[in-house]
Order: structure tokens, then C-alpha cells, then sequence
């Protein structure tokens, strides 16, 4: 499967991973983001890597210069996001990664998907921006998949 967003509880956005994502998954993911990060509505994202392995260096690459390239449209409208792992090392990998190259909106790495949710939702009222209704049922069938 490699990447998935899921749009449908929009602001919110929903990334969810499976394996390694190949450069054509990687892709296809960059260009589903270009409609929100073009847009002119904020959104906020969970990021659900509980069963993902990292990209291959060039996909680390090409998505880093995507980043550069979208940083002040993903500042401005992006209330946050919040990536999801269970895994101590990968939670740990990706707070030293983000501390060397800050992401553009605020950011957290969090174990389970309850804590995304809580922190996302906080994002959102920081926005003051409505948590989407039928996300919670969502993130709760997505909690149950791993």
C-alpha cells in the first residue's frame, strides 16, 4: 500500500503508511498533498507510521525538497501534525531529525493514535477550528488496525 491520505474528515488529514512506500507510492502521496497545501483552508494531519519502514535515501531527499518548496504555504495553513509510532527508537529518530530541520508547523511524535488525536484536537482549537464530526469513530477503527 505504501502511503494513503485519507481526506475524507477534512481539516483533517490522515496519512497512513504500510512498508516501504516506493518512489512512484512517494510520489503519488506528494501530488494528493498539493491540492491542501494550495489551497486556502488550514487542516491539520496524523501521520500513522505503526507499520512503516523509513524511505529509501532518495525519498528521503525528494520529499525534503517538497517540504522546502511548500514551507510557507504548510506554515501558514497547516495547524500541526503529529506523527504516530509505537516504536521508541523511531519516535526518538524522528525528534532528533526534526531538531536539526524544524518542519515548517508545529510538530509532535507520539506512540498511539489517542495521543495524535489529543493533540491534534488541541491544534485545532488552538485554530479555533472545529474537530471534523465522524473523525473520532475513524481514528478509533484506526487505532484497532495495529
Amino acid at each position: 500500500m505504501g502511503y494513503r491520505l485519507i481526506s475524507k474528515h477534512f481539516p483533517l488529514l490522515v496519512s497512513e503508511t504500510e512498508g516501504q512506500p516506493t518512489a512512484e507510492e512517494s510520489e503519488a502521496f506528494r501530488e494528493a498533498m498539493e491540492p491542501f497545501v494550495n489551497g486556502n483552508r488550514r487542516f491539520g494531519q496524523i501521520v500513522d507510521l505503526r507499520d512503516s519502514t523509513p524511505e529509501d535515501h532518495e525519498q528521503r531527499k525528494l520529499h525534503a525538497v517538497w517540504m522546502r518548496k511548500h514551507h510557507d504555504a504548510l506554515k501558514s495553513l497547516s495547524v500541526g501534525v503529529v506523527l504516530v509510532s509505537p516504536s521508541v527508537a523511531m519516535r526518538m529518530s524522528l525528534n532528533f531529525v526534526f531538531f536539526f530541520a524544524p518542519l515548517p508547523m508545529p510538530n509532535k511524535v507520539v506512540g498511539t493514535i489517542p495521543e495524535a488525536k489529543a493533540w491534534i484536537e488541541a491544534r485545532f482549537a488552538d485554530a479555533g477550528l472545529e474537530f471534523p464530526e465522524g473523525a473520532d469513530a475513524y481514528l478509533e477503527e484506526l487505532e484497532k488496525r495495529c
